[in-house]
């Protein structure tokens, strides 16, 4: 008999965290890690120090509450979701330990063993795993370059009119890097409307974009008030400060806020208070503006790389923004193998396709990550995984 919940058998262990992306040498398009290059070091740094010297070091070492420092939910509210187009106030925000804990808070809120949730195919394996781990039966709504099919989805709402959320990345989307139309944000809010189904936004590549167009998320058209945001500091900011945060309706946020006061009471205080100071006292708008021009060169860089080695049998779609381009091999190629083969024959690695797919047998597709390989690097990795696939 196993001493484990039946859950854990239902979690799969992630490609990103193979060994041997670790061997000397190795050039790795693997992790979406932001550069360590973009942290803003300085600003940091002043926001230390304002924290020691304004005389709030004492409280930022004390608990607080469970919903989040008061100042940071008013700034998120006041300024940032109104730069996003959502207009909204502190009592529709809590602070999250990163945007992965209102993951899976919202599979903890919303899903019974054996349940249905509705996502993208492909999509992120971090969600995957937790609705599984939830027990949810995940239904794959194909990802376009303009995101989610929409008739597809609604033909699957009719079906399963029981399923407990829709689950979307609508910003430059983990894996496909899809950017998702302004009439489908608002046809999913729609939708959500008059299915009565609440819908996960996750959001954390929307400052990475690369164009001119800044699309608001599907939170602004929400009259329902089924959607639910989640988002992150951990792309524009750092990923060490576990900050993000929830944005959705008051009789919903306080389920989620119940659920955080008995997982892990609340997020850090001082990594809260640092997060405050920085959106106070620094040109943060300015700084992600600086950070979007390092990822396009990356992101030109490969794509540029990408045309001159690999074959012409390959396929892909030039990413408006994030951190991922997304590869489709000929059919017959598998992704594993060809993994297997490039780390161990040319000390280049990705992320195998498979794995962002609700449904099987999806072998040929692969992941690249350009956001945290130095640019010097990509043209010669991409020509060794050319070299691979001859």
């Amino acid at each position: 008999m196993s001493a484990y919940a039946t859950c854990v058998e239902r979690f799969i262990q992630s490609d990103i965290r193979n060994p041997l992306y670790d061997k000397p040498d190795m050039i790795s398009f693997s992790a979406g890690r932001p550069d360590a290059a973009v942290f803003p070091l300085s600003d940091i740094s002043t926001a230390f120090h304002v924290l020691f010297s304004k005389g709030e070091l004492v409280q930022a070492l004390q608990y607080g509450t469970t919903e989040g420092l008061g100042p940071l939910r008013e700034k998120l509210a006041a300024v940032v979701m109104k730069e996003a187009g959502v207009v909204t106030d502190t009592g529709n925000i809590m602070i999250t330990t990163g945007s992965q804990q209102g993951i899976n808070f919202s599979a903890q809120l919303f899903v019974n063993p054996g349940d249905t949730v509705i996502c993208e195919t492909p999509t992120y394996l971090g969600a995957l795993n937790t609705f599984s781990v939830a027990g949810a039966q995940c239904i794959g709504i194909p990802v376009e370059s303009d995101g989610m099919n929409i008739e597809a989805l609604q033909q699957t709402l009719e079906k399963h009119r029981d399923a407990k959320f829709i689950y979307t990345i609508p910003d430059f989307q983990n894996p496909t890097g899809s950017y998702m139309s302004l009439k489908k944000r608002k046809q999913i809010a729609e939708l959500a409307a008059v299915y009565g189904i609440p819908v996960i936004e996750d959001a954390p590549y929307s400052e990475i974009r690369f164009t001119e167009e800044k699309l608001p998320p599907i939170k602004s058209f929400d009259t329902s008030g089924m959607v639910i945001y989640l988002s992150t500091f951990s792309k524009t900011l750092c990923p060490g400060l576990r900050i993000g945060w929830i944005c959705a309706d008051t009789s919903i946020l306080q389920k989620y806020v119940l659920l955080k006061g008995t997982s892990d009471s609340q997020s850090s205080t001082i990594d809260q208070f640092l997060a405050y100071y920085y959106l106070t006292n620094s040109d943060w708008k300015a700084r992600v503006a600086s950070v979007r021009q390092v990822y396009l060169k990356r992101r030109n860089t490969m794509i540029e790389a990408i045309k001159k080695y690999l074959p012409d049998t390959i396929s892909y779609v030039v990413p408006e923004g994030g951190f991922f381009v997304w590869l489709k091999l000929p059919i017959l190629m598998d992704d594993k193998e060809l993994l297997n083969k490039t780390t161990a024959f040319w000390n280049v690695s990705f992320v195998p396709g498979s794995g962002f797919f609700p449904e099987k047998n999806k072998n040929n597709y692969i992941r690249l990550s350009y956001s945290n390989t130095p640019v010097d690097a990509i043209p010669e990795g991409i020509k060794r995984l050319g070299q691979a696939l001859q």
